[in-house]
């Protein structure tokens, strides 16, 4: 239920929180929402590598958008143009994912299209299920679990090798990458962002997660055919094991499992209390099973 932010600059996650809190008591959310909202916390530590903060997730609408231009020593203020004004310059989002049968490989959005963050992670989910085949989608017992902001190295046939989590564009390479400088790293939450990419409609309709995203300028990535590879920054669709999915399989298989026990033992050994009694140990014993194997992950 929480992010995890290195700060560019000192002090940016305390001024964050105060952000946060202060929109909390002057909105007209209700009280549960201010509850969450005002429960942020920070790390206290002076050393700007070492910060984290750590915010809920169901603060997103307080969120405000960074300025213009960059200053390490200036604080964090609300901006109010969130618009992605490509005129004829093509901008490309770098997504890097599982696919067919094939590891970690390049996909390339072109954002200009996506004038709002819903419409931004409407597109992700699109991508990545182009990636998948139809049925191994719906059939599948892994899922999005974060979305990263990653530093990679693509090679033939757009494989990509992950190389620093999480990492934006330096500023020596502005010329490349387009995007809104912010205090945090990353500029979205990890959290966050996967939330949203399971659920667009709860994303914002202006471009905040577009303009903090670094997005390739003129034209598309590819690989240097004297190095044989190239350097980029994108983000990445992180996959996992769906929980809920998982549950309703082993549900199902034991269920039908016992009772299919349960009847053949009655027909063949005309036994029904024994039967049903055998196939309820099996239940329980896997439940406490189960249980001890959650217990001792957590």
């Amino acid at each position: 239920m929480y992010d995890d932010f290195t700060e560019r600059r000192p002090g940016a996650a305390k001024e964050l929180e105060k952000l946060l809190n202060s929109s909390a008591k002057e909105s007209p959310a209700s009280s549960h929402e201010q509850v969450a909202m005002g429960s942020l916390r920070t790390n206290g530590c002076s050393d700007a590598s070492g910060c984290e903060l750590q915010t809920p997730l169901n603060i997103s609408d307080t969120l405000q958008p960074p300025p213009q231009v960059y200053d390490p020593h200036a604080p964090m203020r609300p901006r109010t143009d969130t618009v992605i004004d490509c005129g004829s310059e093509s901008r490309w989002l770098l997504v890097c994912a599982r696919g067919k049968r094939r590891p970690t490989s390049l996909s390339q959005l072109d954002i200009c299209a996506t004038p709002s963050d819903q419409e931004l992670f409407t597109e992700l989910k699109r991508v990545y299920k182009d990636l998948r085949d139809t049925w191994a989608h719906w059939v599948s017992l892994r899922t999005i679990q974060s979305i990263r902001f990653v530093q990679f190295e693509l090679h033939i046939r757009n494989l990509v090798d992950i190389r620093k989590v999480p990492d934006m564009p330096p500023e020596a390479r502005k010329d490349e990458y387009l995007y809104e400088p912010y205090d945090l790293i990353p500029p979205v939450g990890e959290n966050l962002m996967a939330h949203l990419f399971h659920h667009p409609e709860d994303a914002n309709q202006k471009s905040i997660t577009c303009v903090r995203t670094p997005k390739r300028r003129k034209a598309k990535l590819t690989v240097c055919p004297e190095q044989g590879t190239s350097v980029g920054w994108g983000i990445q669709l992180v996959e996992g094991w769906a929980a809920s999915r998982l549950w309703f399989l082993a549900l199902m298989l034991f269920v039908l499992g016992t009772l299919v026990f349960g009847v053949c033992w009655a027909i063949l050994r005309h036994d029904v209390q024994g039967a049903f009694g055998v196939s309820g140990y099996m239940v329980a014993l896997v439940a406490l099973i189960l249980g001890t194997v959650q217990a001792g992950l957590e």
